[in-house]
C-alpha cells in the first residue's frame, strides 16, 4: 500500500487519535483527513476490508452506511433503487440518499 506512505497522517504520533469510538473526539482526526492528496485511497481501503476507525475522513458507522448504500439498501433493508422509494439529500460536498420508506415510518411513529 504505497499510498498509505503519501497521507497527510502518515507516521502521526498519536494514533488513538484515529479511533472512534462513542464519544471520542474525531474532529481532529478527520480535518486532517480533509487535505489529504490520498484521501480516495484511503476511503477504497476502508471500504473494501471494513477498517475500523477514521478512515478517508470517514467514521466506521459512516462507511457502514455507504457500504449499505452501494448495496442500493438503507440501512433497515429498504429496497433504493424502487421508483419513490429514495431521494437524494446534499450537505455541502456530501450527499446521500434518504429511504422515503424510513423516514415516513418515522413519521408516523411521532
Amino acid at each position: 500500500m504505497t499510498w498509505q506512505r503519501q497521507a497527510a497522517c502518515a507516521g502521526d504520533p498519536t494514533p488513538s487519535d484515529w479511533d472512534d469510538e462513542p464519544y471520542s473526539d474525531t474532529a481532529g482526526a478527520i480535518e486532517v483527513c480533509s487535505g489529504c492528496p490520498v484521501k480516495a485511497d484511503c476511503l477504497a481501503f476502508a471500504l473494501e476490508t471494513n477498517a475500523y476507525g477514521i478512515w478517508g475522513g470517514t467514521t466506521t458507522a459512516e462507511r457502514g452506511g455507504v457500504r449499505l448504500q452501494r448495496k442500493g439498501q438503507c440501512g433497515k433493508g429498504h429496497d433504493l433503487s424502487l421508483p419513490g422509494a429514495a431521494v437524494l439529500v446534499s450537505h455541502g460536498a456530501r450527499s446521500y440518499r434518504r429511504c422515503l420508506v424510513c423516514a415516513e415510518q418515522k413519521r408516523r411513529a411521532t
